[in-house]
C-alpha cells in the first residue's frame, strides 16, 4: 500500500495526549504517563513524516533525552514475570518502549533519511543481536519464575491465565521485531530495498482493532508501507475484521513456530504443544558472534570506543572495558543458556523468513 493511503485513516494526535508537552515534566508523573507522551510523539513523528513524504529532522534533538529516560526505567521492564497483576496491561504497553531501547535507531528514514545501505545493513544487525539479548533474558526470566513455582503448570493455572497471556504477548512482540529484521536484511526481495521497520506507537497500536498493529514496516523509496500484527494464535475473527489491505497477521504458533511440548497440566504426564515465545530470540543469540570476521556490531560498538591502548588506562577507559568484558560473559553464558534450553528445538528460519516475506512483499 502506498505511504500516504497507508496512514490515512490514523490519527495523528490522540485526545488523551494532546497537552503531553505541557505536562510532560509535571511534578508526579509516573513513568507510565512518561511513557504514554514519548509513544504518543513518536506517534506524531511517524504521522508526519509518512503524510509529507519527508524526514523530521527536528525530531533529532529529542532522542537524547529520550533514551536516557528509556534506558533508566529498563531494570523494572526487565523483570517481567515478577509484574503485579494489577500492572500487567501498563506493562503490556509499555512494551513499545522495550523494543524500542533497540529499534531506535531503525527511525532513522523517518528522521533524516539512511545515510547508506551499508550503514542500513549495520542498524539492522545490530538491532538484531540487541532485540535477541533482551528477548532471551525474558526467557530466562519465565525460567526463573517456573523454577521458583514449582513447575511450568503454574503459567497455565485458571488463575495464572491473564497473567500468561500478558507476558506471552510481551515476548512474542519481540520474536516477532526479530522475524522482520531477518525478512529485511536476508529476503531476496527485500534485501536491497531501503524499507525499515519501527515498533507501532499509541495512535498505530490502539485506535481501531481491524487496523491496530504492532510494528510499521515502510520503503521511503517505493513509498510503501505495511503494519504487522502479532498474535499468539489467529483466529476466525481476527481474520474477518483485520483491514487486511494494511496489516499483516503473524501468527507466533504458526508462522513463527514458536511452540513446545509440555506438561501443563499439574498430576499428570500428559504432554500438549502450547505457545512458547521467546524461542526465536534463543536461536538469534546463538547466530552473535563475539570476535573474528563476522563480529556483532553490537560487540564492535564497545571495542570502537576503545581506539588505543592509552584511553584504557584512563578511568573512563577502565570501565568502558569492564563493561566489554561483562557483556561478552553474559553473552557466553545466555549461549550456553539457549543451547541448553532450546538445542533440541528445530527451527527452519529459511522457511519462516519466506513465511513472513511473501506476505510482507504482496503488502508492499
Amino acid at each position: 500500500m502506498v505511504i500516504p493511503e497507508f496512514v490515512e485513516p490514523y490519527p495523528r494526535q490522540l485526545d488523551a495526549y494532546v497537552d503531553y508537552e505541557r505536562h510532560r515534566n509535571a511534578a508526579g508523573a509516573t513513568n507510565e504517563d512518561i511513557g504514554g507522551m514519548w509513544s504518543h510523539r513518536f506517534g506524531v513523528l511517524l504521522h508526519d513524516s509518512m503524510s509529507s513524504g519527508q524526514p523530521q529532522k527536528q525530531f533529532e534533538e529529542n532522542l537524547r533525552s529520550y533514551m536516557i529516560w528509556n534506558h533508566a526505567m529498563a531494570p523494572e521492564q526487565l523483570h517481567l514475570f515478577s509484574t503485579p497483576t494489577d500492572k500487567l496491561k501498563a506493562r503490556n504497553e509499555s512494551n513499545f518502549h522495550a523494543l524500542n531501547r533497540h529499534m531506535v535507531f531503525l527511525w532513522e528514514p523517518f528522521i533524516t533519511g539512511w545515510e547508506s545501505e551499508h550503514g542500513r545493513k549495520l542498524t539492522l544487525k545490530y538491532t538484531e543481536h540487541a532485540l535477541a539479548i533482551e528477548g532471551f533474558k525474558y526467557y530466562l526470566d519465565r525460567e526463573q519464575y517456573i523454577k521458583n513455582a514449582g513447575g511450568v503448570h503454574a503459567l497455565y493455572s485458571r488463575e495464572a491465565s491473564d497473567f500468561l497471556v500478558s507476558t506471552a504477548g510481551v515476548m512474542l512482540e519481540f520474536d516477532v521485531a526479530l522475524a522482520a529484521v531477518d525478512v529485511l536484511l536476508n529476503h531476496p526481495d527485500l534485501a536491497k530495498h531501503t524499507a525499515t521497520v519501527v515498533p507501532a506507537p499509541a495512535q498505530f497500536e490502539r485506535t481501531h482493532k481491524p487496523r491496530n498493529v504492532d510494528f510499521v514496516v515502510a520503503d521511503h523509496t517505493t513509498s510503501r508501507a505495511v503494519g504487522l500484527q502479532s498474535k499468539l494464535r489467529v483466529t476466525e475473527e481476527d481474520m474477518k475484521i483485520a483491514d487486511h489491505g494494511r496489516v499483516v497477521l503473524i501468527d507466533g504458533s504458526l508462522d513463527l513456530e514458536d511452540v513446545l511440548a509440555l506438561r501443563a497440566d499439574k498430576g499428570t504426564s500428559r504432554v500438549s504443544v502450547r505457545a512458547w515465545p521467546g524461542i526465536i530470540a534463543a536461536k538469534k543469540i546463538l547466530e552473535i558472534r563475539a570476535k573474528g570476521k563476522g563480529r556483532s556490531p553490537y560487540v564492535q560498538r564497545f571495542e570502537d570506543e576503545l581506539p588505543n591502548m592509552s584511553s584504557v588506562r584512563t578511568p573512563e577507559g577502565i570501565r568502558r572495558m569492564r563493561q566489554k568484558m561483562n557483556l561478552l560473559t553474559d553473552l557466553h553464558e545466555m549461549q550456553r543458556q539457549a543451547t541448553l534450553l532450546t538445542g533440541h528445538i528445530s527451527l527452519d528460519q529459511g522457511k519462516i523468513r519466506e513465511r513472513i516475506g511473501s506476505r510482507i512483499v504482496e503488502k508492499l
